[in-house]
């Protein structure tokens, strides 16, 4: 979904070359894009910011509350704070920028497709520069978790990637994957990025 027809034109003839992917529809703004969800049952949107009549994050928002098996991949010129912390808070599971190589993004459409999160490393950085106290946050979680549940979910906090959090506690890759499943039903979270995002929305006593 991009106002521009020229990105879309491209990105069309790009992800065509992709067998395992198939566009079955295209919206120039917010409003068109929340309206052809209706019809298309989309697996995966790509989704830009800024949109005339409906911007990005709106439609995200809008798309997710009717359609939560929808995955919404954002892809933008923008990498500030409020654009990613606002679509990531929409409930979009990954955040690429329009410079990405199209190996890449054709990469982030089938992770994402397949349950996970996907921000780029530089976008990681941003958003876990934006989480203000996270390891005071996370105590609220206690009554939820248990201490070993507490000890990878902050880790996940620090942005570590399974293996990280596996090498850290001596534990096999396996094990912390099904530490995370679990955890992330226990708090109410869709992947490890929302789990993040609430844990800085908490209060801080």
């Amino acid at each position: 979904m991009d106002d521009q027809s020229l990105i879309r034109d491209g990105l069309k003839m790009l992800l065509s070359n992709e067998v395992d992917l198939e566009i079955i529809g295209e919206a120039a703004n917010g409003l068109e894009a929340c309206r052809l969800v209706d019809s298309c049952c989309p697996d995966v949107i790509l989704m830009d910011l800024r949109m005339p009549l409906m911007d990005g994050i709106k439609a995200t928002k809008a798309i997710l509350e009717k359609y939560p098996q929808v995955r919404v991949l954002i892809l933008t010129t923008f990498d500030d704070e409020e654009y990613l912390l606002g679509s990531l808070r929409a409930g979009a599971s990954g955040y690429l920028l329009k410079d990405t190589p199209i190996i890449q993004l054709a990469a982030a459409i089938r992770s994402v497709h397949h349950g996970n999160s996907l921000l780029s490393t530089d976008v990681m950085s941003k958003l876990l520069g934006s989480v203000k106290q996270i390891s005071v946050s996370v105590s609220h979680f206690n009554k939820l978790l248990t201490e070993r549940e507490m000890q990878v979910f902050s880790l996940v906090g620090q942005g570590k990637t399974n293996l990280e959090i596996a090498l850290d506690l001596n534990l096999t890759e396996g094990t912390v994957k099904n530490y995370i499943t679990k955890i992330l039903a226990q708090i109410g979270a869709r992947d490890r990025i929302h789990a993040v995002l609430l844990a800085q929305d908490l209060p801080e006593n």
